[in-house]
């Protein structure tokens, strides 16, 4: 009996010290193993939910298309139209953009119900309107906007006249400058002539003039938006639905340079200090069209590693490289540039 009891009294004892310690670095290894895919398939989900964005906000613009006869206007002025009533300043920089237009084909009809159009974007008339979120406009990988959301203060400006919220798609201003200059020169020798654009200023182009072909021009990409303004501003780079000048021609990408360029963005007004936003102030040229300064410019930048999503103006999205070469992204910028099959340059 005495042997039969020590023997079940062996049986019964636990896991020593060291036992235990192996067995909790073994699983912390294996975490560590699994974390880094785990979250690789996250961003993954988030990159393919981003480009269904963009597939959505480019098939509004097609139906947009399908009503009108034209594509959405990138803005709702010409760069150089005259004052219109109700304007703060000049007619294009308290203005409607091409993210406006397309609410009703986005499911989004309440959202655009609550503009008058007959009224300036801005101001206290339309500080409701300006309150509406549409998150599809907001990409899934841009973790600043989920808490944002989170806290319920998407809106980076909350001041009266100025309440909006930052996105982070825009359209394709062509392959120069945001003020689509018929020219620019980079250096001393590499001279960009503009293309066309399918969002001119204040201009709603037809399908029948973007002559390189549908599949070979782009419409919207993908921009990281600033966070918020320095305190006690209230002007800053990245509009949405209007107010484009923030930052002058913040609705829009140019293609002058290739995705996530090395090159800083030139922007008026005020340059977001914020980690990750590669981009310097500089001030618009009053001589010019609209004082658009032919070398403001904004490459498309997004949070997806390696590159960003990008939609052509057959409603096809496609994931572009940090290395697409220069000509080629500056070809698929362009409307009627002459470049009828991009994957030839």
């Amino acid at each position: 009996m005495i042997w039969r009891s020590k023997t079940r009294a062996n049986c019964s004892q636990g896991f020593t010290l060291v036992e235990l310690l192996v067995v909790i670095a073994i699983i912390g290894v294996l975490v560590a193993l699994l974390l880094p895919a785990v979250q690789a398939a996250r961003e993954a989900a988030r990159r393919n939910s981003c480009a269904n964005n963009l597939k959505q906000i480019s098939l509004g613009s097609l139906n947009y298309e399908s009503t009108f006869g034209t594509l959405p206007k990138g803005t709702f002025s010409e760069i150089a139209a005259p004052l219109v009533p109700g304007r703060l300043t000049t007619a294009w920089f308290d203005d409607y953009t091409w993210a406006t237009y397309i609410l009703p084909y986005l499911e989004q009809g309440n959202a655009v119900s609550a503009f008058d159009f007959r009224k300036s974007f801005l101001g206290r008339h339309h500080e409701q309107a300006r309150r509406f979120y549409v998150s599809i406009y907001d990409c899934p990988s841009d973790l600043e906007r989920q808490i944002l959301c989170q806290q319920g203060n998407s809106a980076t400006i909350n001041d009266d006249p100025h309440n909006r919220y930052y996105y982070n798609y825009v359209a394709n201003l062509g392959n120069t400058g945001s003020g689509q200059p018929a020219e620019v020169t980079i250096g001393s020798s590499d001279t960009v002539v503009f293309g066309g654009s399918p969002f001119p200023y204040g201009i709603a182009v037809p399908l029948a003039r973007i002559t390189d072909g549908t599949s070979n021009t782009l419409m919207f990409s993908e921009t990281i938006k600033s966070k918020g303004p320095p305190e006690g501003q209230t002007h800053y780079w990245l509009g949405s639905l209007g107010d484009i000048t923030i930052g002058r021609g913040a609705h829009g990408f140019t293609g002058l340079h290739p995705p996530n360029s090395g090159v800083k963005d030139l922007i008026e007004w005020l340059c977001p200090t914020d980690e990750g936003i590669v981009c310097e102030t500089g001030r618009a040229n009053p001589n010019l069209r609209g004082g658009i300064d032919d070398i403001l410019n904004r490459s498309a930048r997004g949070f997806h590693s390696g590159g960003v999503n990008a939609a052509r103006v057959d409603g096809s999205v496609q994931f572009y490289s940090d290395g697409t070469d220069k000509w080629v992204w500056r070809a698929l910028s362009t409307s009627a540039g002459g470049e009828t099959n991009t994957d030839d340059i």
